[in-house]
């Protein structure tokens, strides 16, 4: 290769934006598991790997710790604001929550006590962590998104990483996205997250429009 030339082509972002309502129609008939994952989902942004791989023990009296698998950049997500309200992520937390007590009440067997916060019906982890992927929670998903295109007013597919663009997108600022993705360069954030189009205020117009 010495004395070559290298060409590097870049991957065209990825422009889907999920509406609300297109998320709501989604969750009206999706699998109730999914409906948990993706509350929490939407309140913390985090990738699919380090939601699957949340353990109880990232749980504290004061917040929700979470360590970047692909980085190793830890998050904290307070569970209550200034004034002792709860956050989205403790919110979250709760539907998650409950969500596993009426499953345990639904089954002869309880789930069982598991490390994950997410789970299995036999207590493991959805995530392969030697192999990187977690093929079960890809099958749950790929269903429930086939039946909310046979079953609601959802028209168009999304994917479970563009729920990680739409919460960028919806915050106020680049800089909110890019500290609650955990990116270390918003060049990342706004080509790839920010989905939503830059916010401009138009020009005075000509004709005295």
């Amino acid at each position: 290769m010495l004395g070559k030339k290298v060409t590097k082509f870049s991957l065209k972002a990825r422009e889907r934006y999920v509406e609300d309502w297109e998320l709501a129609a989604w969750a009206s008939v999706a699998n109730p598991f999914l409906v948990a994952y993706v509350s929490l989902k939407g309140a913390t942004g985090l990738r699919q790997q380090d939601l699957l791989t949340l353990e109880r023990k990232h749980i504290s009296e004061t917040e929700l710790v979470s360590v970047n698998l692909k980085t190793g950049k830890q998050l904290r997500f307070p569970l209550y604001d200034a004034e002792g309200d709860p956050t989205s992520v403790k919110r979250a937390l709760e539907t998650v929550d409950a969500y596993y007590r009426t499953k345990n009440k639904s089954r002869a067997r309880p789930v069982l006590n598991s490390r994950w916060i997410f789970m299995t019906r036999t207590g493991g982890s959805y995530y392969d962590l030697e192999n990187r992927r977690a093929p079960g929670f890809k099958n749950i998903w790929g269903r429930s998104m086939k039946k909310a295109l046979a079953e609601s007013i959802l028209e168009v597919s999304f994917t479970e990483h563009d729920l990680r663009g739409k919460v960028a997108s919806d915050l106020a600022t680049d800089t909110d996205a890019q500290n609650l993705l955990a990116h270390s360069d918003a060049k990342t954030t706004r080509k790839h997250y920010r989905r939503k189009g830059t916010l401009v205020t138009p020009a005075k117009g000509f004709f005295g429009n």
